[in-house]
């Protein structure tokens, strides 16, 4: 496997890996101000590419049963047919993931420090 990716991985092994969801442009309820309300979250890892088959075969099967498992039916033959060109990558955390968020309740009070309903 080749490309630029791949290779920055091999020379700087060192990730961050951030993710958003829940995004949502709203206004403040207090103030009438735009804003946007949002779950986000920040990790720091060491990248390494996996060259086992066996192994980037069994990483695949967790994502797709994670994400599509009404479609597993066609795993097998997505794996033939695509193996040889998909990259693997396993990634080892190096510290523990924060996050942060801003969301409103229903009364248009600003959930923080721990609030998780």
């Amino acid at each position: 496997m080749e490309g630029k990716k791949l290779e920055a991985i091999k020379t700087h092994p060192e990730v961050c890996l951030s993710a958003v969801t829940r995004c949502a442009p709203t206004v403040g309820p207090k103030d009438g101000s735009f804003t946007l309300q949002f779950k986000s979250a920040i990790a720091f890892g060491k990248a390494e590419i996996v060259t086992d088959e066996a192994e980037k075969i069994h990483g695949l099967r967790l994502i797709c049963e994670r994400f599509l498992p009404q479609h597993m039916d066609a795993f097998d033959q997505s794996i033939a047919r695509s193996l040889s060109r998909t990259a693997v990558v396993r990634i080892t955390l190096t510290e523990p993931p924060t996050g942060k968020r801003k969301q409103y309740d229903k009364e248009g009070v600003e959930m923080k420090y721990g609030r998780m309903e």
